[in-house]
């Protein structure tokens, strides 16, 4: 009778531990994150996979992915202009868990808008999440970046968002109090936006739905427009102590109205798609482990038109000592489906291609 008391009491250790997935940018980039329009900053949280970069755009997961440090690498450049080393932590201080993360360029309003003209490296971003468990998990975020070009030209932008965990419930939003670049003393771009969502836990299961609105005023004249909603389903489940299996389904659709910037004006693009994303993690050794993700879209269709297939496969590893945890996405330099994150989609698949495009170090306490 001990001896299986014991063995359940591993087993249950087990699956309470596995809740607690840290993870970085670069297994991001492997495990996908069932958002093919980017709803959620790119590489920096998934709908579908719990880990800790889910606290970008839910705060309050800082309470349950808390005593951790990170630095992030790429071989990618955002925008073409900046290298995209980051970093940060989150450590418990009191009664609160507090980060701070820096650099986080891909948070900035979407970077192929162009409304910082490539000047993103300028920007200096930076990140402060706040997180409290009152009965109710709730977190604060507050993410902020600005550059000068001359005393009267300069770049600004600053987001809040927040998050709550209530009994099963799991709601966040996102606003964007300001977002500008003005370009001459008479000339200012501006950027609005807002995100609303929810995940909902349902044992191994997780359905979702988000709403996001994001515009951009070009010199006073024109307003670009994207509404974007999705909703879909995900399960992760364990295969056994030591690997996991996640996969999802959802539906999304985006309009994209653009009444004319700098040139003429542009019919509204309606874009559908279904996306599947499958993941799975193993325990290779007690201090290796490895990961695949696929990514695949059923439809997507833009104005009833098909799109092109941007299927991707990607495969990542980790190297784990102690508390210390090095991980990788096989890739190689700058270009690819994914420019930003190095060549991570190429068809080239050899070491002469390279075996690092992204890598991270993490260390918890």
């Amino acid at each position: 009778m001990m001896k299986r008391f014991t063995s359940l009491a591993l087993v249950a250790l087990a699956v309470i531990g596995s809740t607690d997935a840290f993870a970085s940018r670069a297994r991001q980039i492997v495990m996908g994150q069932a958002d093919p329009f980017g709803v959620l900053d790119a590489q920096h949280g998934s709908f579908y996979v719990d880990d800790n970069y889910n606290i970008f755009y839910n705060p309050s997961f800082a309470n349950d992915f808390k005593n951790w440090a990170a630095v992030e690498k790429t071989n990618g450049t955002a925008n073409g202009t900046v290298s995209q080393a980051e970093g940060g932590f989150v450590a418990n201080m009191m009664n609160f868990n507090v980060g701070l993360f820096m650099n986080r360029v891909s948070g900035l309003s979407d970077l192929n808008t162009g409304l910082y003209g490539g000047n993103e490296n300028k920007m200096r971003p930076f990140d402060i999440i706040v997180a409290g468990d009152m009965g109710v998990k709730w977190g604060l975020g507050f993410n902020w970046g600005h550059y000068q070009t001359t005393t009267d030209l300069s770049a600004n932008e600053m987001n809040i968002s927040a998050g709550l965990q209530i009994m099963e419930f799991e709601p966040f939003a996102k606003f964007k109090l300001s977002g500008s670049n003005k370009l001459t003393a008479a000339t200012e771009n501006k950027a609005s936006g807002l995100t609303v969502g929810t995940r909902y836990k349902m044992g191994e299961w997780i359905p979702y739905i988000a709403y996001s609105v994001d515009g951009i005023e070009n010199q006073g004249t024109a307003k670009k427009n994207k509404n974007t909603w999705g909703l879909g389903i995900a399960r992760n489940t364990k295969l056994g102590e030591t690997s996991s299996l996640n996969y999802s389904i959802a539906y999304w659709h985006q309009n994209d109205h653009t009444p004319g910037v700098f040139t003429a004006a542009a019919p509204d693009t309606n874009r559908s798609v279904l996306p599947i994303d499958l993941s799975a993690e193993a325990e290779i050794t007690s201090w290796l482990t490895g990961r695949a993700g696929l990514s695949y879209a059923l439809v997507d269709q833009s104005s009833n038109a098909s799109n092109t297939s941007n299927v991707t496969g990607r495969f990542g590893a980790s190297v784990n000592v102690g508390k210390m945890s090095l991980d990788w996405a096989v890739g190689g330099s700058t270009g690819g489906i994914v420019a930003n994150y190095g060549n991570i989609d190429g068809q080239v698949f050899d070491l002469g291609s390279g075996m690092f495009t992204n890598a991270s170090l993490t260390y918890r306490w």
